[in-house]
């Protein structure tokens, strides 16, 4: 059985994704190329953001607004990692964080690497992109980089807008009889990857705040002192 994590009368805990789950996302028209036309044409950002949320544990808009100059190779032994960083406020179009926490450099994961995300990257350079997904994802001033992602993954169809979201087109992200839906969404990746995480050892649990971007607030005076772990640790994760 399952535990419902969600605080009694607060906000609703979105829920990581199950194995059937996955395998519908992955297997869905943007990994099979089934069913595509016109109205469905993939963009480059609608096949990497899972496999990306999956791998990493991003979040949504953390992802989204990756400049291509994020992924870069790190450190003496050229490990290629991706930059999760804010922008100073007086930039055009800055990236933003939700807290200083969220700061970070993570290693790639070896089946990005293997799915060819490096060349993707490469091929962005090349065309000039500052941003890694301009092919596709524009600025909103209030939602940030992620608000045309949220709509194609999360958006629930209703009788006035019968268009839905990748999930839903998946079987995934559904409202039961009395309205409440499965509390599937984009941030269930990131459950996912921490679900994941702890599964593989008590290790892999320590290094993990310093992948997600978690707070190790509660880890007091040593947390802070720290430069976080190697690069080398946290890609064994």
């Amino acid at each position: 059985p399952t535990v419902d994590h969600s605080p009694a009368g607060g906000k609703t805990v979105e829920k990581a994704f199950s194995r059937d789950d996955l395998q519908a996302i992955f297997s869905g028209y943007l990994y099979t190329g089934t069913e595509l036309h016109k109205s469905n044409a993939v963009f480059p950002y609608q096949f990497w953001l899972p496999v990306l949320g999956l791998f990493t544990g991003g979040r949504l808009n953390e992802l989204c607004q990756l400049d291509t100059e994020d992924v870069s190779k790190t450190g003496p032994d050229g490990i290629w990692t991706i930059s999760m960083m804010d922008d100073d406020l007086d930039r055009p179009l800055p990236k933003s964080l939700k807290n200083i926490s969220s700061r970070r450099i993570l290693p790639i994961h070896s089946e990005l690497l293997r799915m060819g995300f490096l060349e993707f990257v490469a091929d962005a350079s090349k065309q000039g992109r500052e941003k890694l997904f301009s092919d596709g994802l524009t600025y909103n001033p209030k939602k940030g980089w992620g608000s045309n992602a949220t709509h194609f993954f999360c958006r629930f169809p209703s009788p006035s807008t019968p268009a839905e979201g990748y999930f839903h087109k998946c079987g995934i992200r559904q409202r039961s009889a009395d309205g409440k839906t499965d509390r599937k969404n984009f941030h269930s990746f990131r459950h996912t990857f921490t679900d994941l995480a702890r599964e593989s050892g008590a290790e892999a649990y320590l290094v993990l705040p310093d992948i997600t971007g978690h707070s190790r607030s509660g880890e007091g005076t040593v947390a802070r002192y720290s430069n976080g772990f190697s690069q080398e640790k946290k890609q064994a994760v």
